[in-house]
């Protein structure tokens, strides 16, 4: 399970949704200090953002529930990348890769 930066810290999020996973808790990846999505990594240093999701690609079936992070994986080449709500609810949607950014944008300037 890949910890998104706002629950890496206590993992309260996480706690409360492991409940309903099928297969049991998921290791927790360590390590890792972020997807390089938040805090205008991406464009501010752009070579150091790459580089925050260089080691998972070797990790199998990795699972997030966080989208933004699991679009950026997805973007960066990790295979496998599961958002474990989908699991949950049973729907088998792949993160999304082409029309998050606009989604955020027009959902961010209302």
């Amino acid at each position: 399970m890949f910890m998104p930066c706002p629950d890496r810290g206590s993992g309260a999020i996480l706690s409360q949704i492991e409940e309903y996973f099928a297969d049991g808790p998921y290791r927790r990846i360590s390590g890792m200090q972020c997807c390089g999505l938040g805090g205008s990594a991406g464009v501010c240093e752009p070579e150091l953002a790459r580089s925050m999701t260089e080691d998972l690609r070797n990790e199998p079936g990795i699972r997030v529930y966080c989208a933004s992070c699991a679009g950026k994986l997805k973007r960066s080449g990790v295979p496998g990348i599961r958002h474990i709500l989908s699991e949950i609810l049973g729907t088998d949607e792949e993160p999304d890769t082409g029309k998050s950014a606009i989604n955020r944008a027009l959902t961010g300037f209302k």
